[in-house]
């Protein structure tokens, strides 16, 4: 199993949290999701880092584009707590696909390229179910 490192990321517009795999060579693969970055970066993106030590890595420039194509949703406290989305999560990794949860509400979920699924369509029936099972709930 690849070993993964929680690292602070330095970028010229500021720092966030990653989750990288050393690659070697100053290499890294990115391996979660950049919350304030994704404009520069996606899920699974190679790029060449400085390691400055203390956890702390200076981005210096991508390598590869990540394998994976981002979606992202706002959902609900009601859907995050539900039988239906811990299903629907089930289904994003029997996809080979990647999901993770920021900010108590913000769904993220990278699929890799050669996937033909738009996970769209089995969030939204996640959210009819809950919202359903909410109205019949006494």
């Amino acid at each position: 199993m690849t070993e993964l490192r929680e690292v602070t990321l330095q970028l010229d517009e500021g720092t966030t949290g990653a989750l990288v795999e050393e690659l070697g060579a100053g290499r890294y693969r990115l391996m979660s999701f950049p919350i304030c970055f994704c404009d520069q970066m996606s899920l699974g993106d190679v790029f060449e880092a400085k390691d400055l030590g203390g956890g702390t890595l200076e981005y210096t420039r991508r390598i590869e584009r990540g394998r994976y194509k981002t979606y992202t949703f706002v959902i609900s406290e009601q859907l995050r707590e539900s039988k239906h989305l811990a299903r629907f999560l089930d289904r994003v990794l029997e996809m080979d696909a990647h999901w993770e949860i920021a900010f108590g509400g913000v769904l993220m979920i990278g699929v890799p390229r050669g996937v033909k699924w738009i996970p769209t369509d089995d969030l939204n029936r996640a959210l009819q179910e809950a919202a359903r099972d909410s109205h019949a709930a006494p």
